[in-house]
């Protein structure tokens, strides 16, 4: 079974999960936060905003990695 990273994955990693770690952790609510997805299979439409958004991106290709964290933003 092929798990797909999709645009909806992506903006759940801004409005939940980051929402959720600040509610569970607060003596980190003052520190920066730099978001990254990980994957092996990516929608077009999740790179995409995951760039827009400036969440950095981690495919693994085979035996190797790639990593794309030009334009990561700070939340």
């Amino acid at each position: 079974m092929q798990i797909i990273f999709e645009k909806n994955d992506v903006i759940d990693v801004i409005d939940k999960k980051l929402n959720y770690f600040r509610q569970y952790n607060p003596k980190f609510n003052n520190y920066k936060v730099l978001l990254g997805i990980g994957g092996m299979s990516f929608e077009k439409d999740a790179l995409i905003e995951a760039k827009e958004k400036g969440i950095g991106i981690i495919k693994i290709l085979g035996d190797k990695v790639e990593y794309q964290t030009e334009n990561i933003k700070i939340y």
